[in-house]
């Protein structure tokens, strides 16, 4: 009698751990090495949880949509009406924790797009600051490399930062549309993982 009220016990402190370790699993984006939260963009209210953005011209357009997704339901939006502009415009997300130092870093986006002009491009920037205000002292980006630019339906484009230094506090990964730049372009499924 004692010994099955002592696995009853047992079985109630151990059955809230697998169902804790269970529903760990079902959160995590595909990866064990993934570093950004919400990279699927469909947590949010209003915005997307984890991601702050700027738009420093009028003209142009930031927003959380649901018109384009490639999965499930929503996707991050910039558009400009104007080629003139001189302004960047980005998405971006910053983590200051669990860096992994010493470890190398690949960002991947799929992207669609309508542009004329120099189009978008994706990056990654390490800083020796906490808040990722830093100096960069690591920095990748596909503009000047790999134009993303013209009409293209979803496409994954990726980028990769090489070994994270001993000194970088904070990392952000952007999702720039260029200056000289019009139409509309959408992001989603956001991963940025180390190796």
């Amino acid at each position: 009698m004692k010994l099955n009220l002592k696995l009853k016990l047992l079985s109630l402190l151990v059955l809230p751990l697998f169902i804790l370790s269970c529903e760990k699993d079902d959160i995590q984006d595909g990866s064990a090495n993934e570093l950004l939260s919400n990279g699927d963009l469909e947590i949010g209210s209003g915005t997307p949880n984890g991601w702050f953005s700027n738009a420093p011209c009028p003209d142009t357009e930031l927003s959380w949509t649901e018109e384009e997704a490639f999965s499930p339901r929503k996707s991050l939006k910039i558009s400009n009406p104007t080629l003139e502009s001189t302004c960047f415009s980005f998405w971006g997300q910053s983590f200051s924790t669990d860096i992994p130092i010493g470890k190398s870093l690949s960002l991947s986006v799929q992207i669609k797009g309508q542009l004329e002009g120099e189009g978008v491009s994706i990056v990654i920037r390490g800083d020796d600051s906490p808040l990722a205000d830093g100096s960069g002292e690591q920095f990748v980006t596909t503009q000047g490399n790999s134009p993303i630019s013209g009409t293209f339906n979803w496409t994954e484009f990726s980028i990769g930062l090489g070994t994270v230094e001993p000194n970088i506090q904070s990392i952000t990964v952007f999702l720039v549309y260029l200056p000289n730049t019009t139409g509309t372009v959408y992001f989603d499924d956001v991963s940025l993982v180390f190796e």
